[in-house]
């Protein structure tokens, strides 16, 4: 996956349970290039945690970034991930389908912001157009 300088990519997740979210993290892909920003946003587009521009590093491997602590109730959140420059990659998963690939990511939720680097405060939810997952983590703990 290369995403677009400047763009960004929101992925969501489910939380089903009260947990701190105190990491995030990244599979790079071959190309590391320029820097990532990285973040969490709820569902009405506001900024929960983010990593702050960070020099992207480590082809190939799992970049993990820390954030300050970041109490999650259950429900659904996004996972945002953003590149400075248009040659950096991410691993993907695919989503393969017959025809419409772009639509099964439409309907798994993904969705995308262009302009936006670091990530803003608030975040534009706009249709995707990929067929592509970034490979992209969220670290948390429960709270007993």
């Amino acid at each position: 996956f290369r995403a677009g300088a400047q763009e960004f990519l929101k992925k969501p997740f489910n939380i089903s349970e009260l947990i701190v979210a105190y990491k995030l993290g990244i599979q790079n892909g071959t190309t590391i290039a320029g820097n990532v920003c990285v973040g969490i946003y709820n569902e009405s587009g506001t900024q929960l945690a983010t990593s702050g521009s960070t020099l992207q590093a480590g082809a190939h491997t799992m970049q993990s970034f820390d954030i300050t602590d970041a109490t999650l109730v259950p429900g659904r959140y996004y996972m945002a991930l953003a590149c400075s420059d248009a040659t950096a990659t991410v691993n993907t998963m695919s989503l393969v389908v017959s025809n419409n690939a772009a639509g099964l990511a439409q309907m798994a939720g993904l969705a995308t912001e262009a302009a936006a680097f670091p990530l803003p405060a608030t975040a534009t939810f706009a249709v995707v157009t990929t067929n592509k997952l970034p490979l992209i983590a969220v670290f948390g703990r429960t709270l007993a």
